[in-house]
């Protein structure tokens, strides 16, 4: 199958969310194809809690509650909004889960496609590449809208993709509510500080009905975001299959819970994380391919960016510069990838996507993120880049090995 093809029979299950009879569907048919492209197809489930919209509704209550409670005891104020930070942070930062905790939990599976005995055999595999790609839908919502998606995308290119992302703009609303308390718990007060004061707090109540509306949300079709990637990944195996490198061992995963976020890969690389070396592992997460150019990222993360893997960013500047026809450029994400969650645990990674701009896919999220809407180019540009660099790493590797 054409990776448009795979893309569009995706799309094809409806409500797809982490942890639905969907997802699970969609899970069965990417292991039918997989197999009718001559891979083997193994499911592994894992129970998560993907409701990540609840999770941070419940972060911005938690700061409204604390910002209510610090006006009669600063003391009770500081302690609620220090919890709700330091659980955000946790959080965000891919390590430990508080508030995450009392939401609902649910089954996911990973389509796991290990390598084939062609690209597993020979004396000089020496790196384990693990393709991966998120194949469930993500839910709708009014901060997803077209009008919003341009404003940070103008914004984003202005400041160079630098700004943060939203979980960072909650966590300073956090920090100034805690700050604020701490401030009256110290013997501060006055009209300065209550209006101070105000100013996160409103953020916080903002915060809460657009989380609230996301979590209110249907699914999406998810064409574009995120099935285009989970088509280009699979397409790029199969590529690797044929033609092997000669240095790496190509397993394919498929992760569920992609929009828990990323709770799918989580689980994938917790369970290997004590027997894979990370000198012998190499992680290529594909994003959306929907439209525009090639990207290669070179730090994701939803709260604080984290670098991805020096070594494999200047491996795709490189190929970009050869291959100049692709129009490749590097990117800054905001956003918890499996890329992010690979490098979370040491592991070197780097993703790879097309966009049209610094924002999120244009129509991802929506309704109207249906498989008419793909771009075959884009899709096609996206499998030369990852071919690229898979072949650049391979050769890199003849010299020394990931580290």
């Amino acid at each position: 199958m054409e990776p448009i093809d795979i893309a569009t029979g995706l799309a094809r299950f409806p409500g797809r969310a982490p942890g639905t009879d969907s997802e699970r569907r969609a899970a069965r048919w990417l292991g039918e194809v997989l197999a009718a492209a001559g891979r083997e197809a193994r499911f592994e489930t894992h129970w998560v809690r993907p409701h990540w919209p609840l999770v941070h509704a419940l972060h911005a209550a938690l700061g409204v509650a604390a910002s209510l409670v610090s006006v009669a005891s600063a003391p009770a104020g500081l302690a609620v909004a220090g919890a709700a930070l330091l659980s955000l942070a946790l959080d965000g930062l891919g390590l430990v889960h508080l508030v995450r905790r009392v939401t609902p939990e649910r089954a996911t599976q990973n389509v796991v496609s290990p390598p084939t005995a062609a690209t597993a055999s020979g004396r000089e595999r020496i790196v384990r590449l693990v393709i991966c790609a998120h194949y469930d839908a993500p839910r709708s919502g009014l901060v997803f809208r077209e009008g919003v998606r341009r404003a940070v995308a103008r914004a984003q290119g202005a400041a160079g993709g630098r700004l943060p992302g939203p979980l960072a703009w909650l966590a300073l609303a956090l920090a100034l509510v805690a700050a604020a308390a701490g401030a009256r718990l110290g013997g501060a007060g006055g009209t300065g500080l209550d209006v101070l004061q105000l100013l996160p707090t409103l953020g916080l109540l903002a915060a809460l009905a657009l989380f609230v509306d996301v979590a209110l949300s249907s699914p999406v079709p998810g064409a574009a975001e995120p099935a285009s990637g989970a088509a280009v990944a699979i397409a790029l195996a199969r590529a690797l299959d044929l033609a092997p490198p000669r240095r790496l061992a190509v397993e394919l995963v498929l992760a569920g819970a992609g929009d828990g976020p990323s709770l799918g890969m989580r689980q994938f690389v917790r369970a290997r994380r004590g027997r894979w070396r990370p000198e012998a592992t190499a992680v290529l997460q594909v994003g959306a391919c929907a439209r525009g150019t090639p990207r290669w990222w070179v730090s994701d993360g939803p709260l604080v960016p984290l670098r991805l893997h020096t070594r494999l960013v200047a491996l795709a500047g490189e190929v970009a510069a050869e291959e100049r026809h692709l129009q490749a450029a590097p990117r800054r994400g905001r956003g918890p990838g499996a890329a992010w969650r690979a490098r979370v645990a040491g592991w070197p990674a780097i993703a790879v996507g097309c966009r049209e701009d610094p924002a999120w896919p244009r129509g991802a999220r929506q309704s109207t993120d249906l498989p008419e809407r793909l771009d075959p180019a884009a899709l096609r540009a996206a499998l030369e880049l990852g071919l690229a660099l898979v072949a650049a790493l391979d050769e890199d590797l003849g010299a020394d090995v990931v580290g």
